[in-house]
């Protein structure tokens, strides 16, 4: 009697439990052994990476199909998932309800089989139908030079006069730059760049101060691969010829920017991170729900980094910008 009584409670806690437990919950009582998408009627966004799709857009068949594969995946048990290797390339599926609650799903390759990640870490495979639904591109994009011989020819003047670039040519050659791209006048130009400049330095100060910075390992390997990149193209004979009239080649051009490279760096290192908030669900700031990757981005500025960076003091690197200016003029510049 009493093994019945025990048993009859824990019958009722069971249903209890999964009666009441929150309606876009995945898990549930008993061991589950495929994903399970809780009332798919409720979804009113799916987002593929970083693309919001509204869930009547996207089409009511489409999104039952969806589910239907998604809940074809098996479980794999904790051996096999061990044995998996997910990597850093992977693709992310939302499904936002009407409560902006959120499932979010990692999808990814290994040896040729497709698998689907849970939250909660869990690994399923048969998961090759995402390829229906997101083309993943898994090549790498390639650093190539795209700059005006002319201009190349004048940075490269520039460059020779220092041991390192530094804001002097950067700015010379910002401005020079900016002129032949559009047209603008000299005063215009100048304005530009050093406004443009500030709002750099106080962005790469932003992006040390929450951890974006580049190590000089990390900064080695990416001048390395990006040396390599360009000297591979098709069209850097054209550019080799330039170096070695300047008495110089890209790795000492290179060498000369570092610390320009590395800021770059840092602000790319920053942006991706941003995205990638994005892209794997975090979609509000300060209570604002962004549609998009862009709009995300302009209220993070707005919102988290701008107020960060109006503590700053640029007095030091201002001066830099004078002494950048006063070395444009005298050596007369971006006179084409």
């Amino acid at each position: 009697m009493k093994k019945n009584i025990i048993a009859l409670i824990s019958i009722v806690i069971c249903i209890f439990i999964c009666g009441f437990s929150e309606a876009n919950n995945t898990e549930g009582c008993s061991e589950k052994t495929q994903i399970q998408i809780q009332q798919p009627e409720k979804i009113v966004t799916v987002q593929l990476n970083s693309m919001k799709i509204d869930s009547q857009e996207f089409g009511k068949g489409r999104l039952s199909d969806l589910v239907k594969s998604m809940e074809s995946t098996i479980l794999l048990d904790e051996e096999e998932a061990n044995l998996i290797q997910k990597g850093d390339i992977y693709s992310v599926v939302i499904f936002i309800y009407e409560d902006g609650t959120k499932n979010i799903f990692h999808f990814f390759e290994d040896s040729g089989e497709w698998y689907a990640e849970t939250e909660d870490g869990s690994i399923y495979k048969n998961a090759e139908f995402i390829e229906d639904y997101i083309h993943m591109e898994v090549g790498t994009a390639h650093m190539r030079l795209r700059i005006p011989p002319e201009l190349l020819k004048m940075r490269l003047d520039m460059e020779q006069q220092f041991e390192e670039s530094g804001t002097r040519v950067d700015f010379a050659f910002f401005v020079a730059s900016y002129m032949y791209n559009t047209g603008k006048t000299e005063d215009e130009a100048i304005s530009h760049v050093r406004e443009s400049m500030m709002d750099e330095m106080k962005l790469y100060q932003y992006a040390v101060q929450e951890g974006y910075g580049i190590s000089d390992e990390e900064l080695t390997k990416l001048m390395e691969l990006e040396i390599s990149d360009i000297t591979s193209a098709d069209d850097f004979a054209e550019y080799e010829k330039i170096y070695e009239e300047a008495g110089t080649t890209l790795e000492q051009s290179y060498e000369k920017n570092k610390e320009s490279i590395r800021k770059r760096a840092a602000l790319q290192k920053m942006s991706k991170a941003i995205y990638e908030e994005f892209r794997n669900g975090n979609d509000t700031i300060g209570g604002k729900v962004c549609k998009d990757t862009q709009e995300y981005s302009r209220t993070y500025m707005s919102d988290i980094v701008e107020p960060a960076m109006e503590e700053y003091d640029l007095s030091s690197f201002i001066k830099e910008l004078d002494e950048a200016e006063e070395f444009y003029h005298e050596n007369r510049y971006g006179k084409f």
